[in-house]
């Protein structure tokens, strides 16, 4: 698993993924956690939003599965 961290904002925050693909197998919890184990190869392009009070952003990652 790996933790996505957001500086700044409440210390609560929500993450959802906005926009994209995360691989077969893969999934992002409301904390921000990926987990999870791919099932198929490739190359995934998605956006995060992570939202602490009034406050959100966004940021895109693209992850490659071989």
């Amino acid at each position: 698993s790996y933790s996505l961290t957001a500086s700044g904002g409440l210390t609560s925050k929500s993450w959802v993924k906005s926009t994209g693909t995360l691989p077969s197998g893969i999934s992002l919890s409301s904390t921000g956690v990926l987990s999870g184990k791919a099932t198929t190869s490739g190359i995934y392009s998605f956006t995060v939003k992570v939202t602490s009070g009034t406050q959100s952003t966004t940021k895109t990652f693209t992850l490659t599965v071989i």
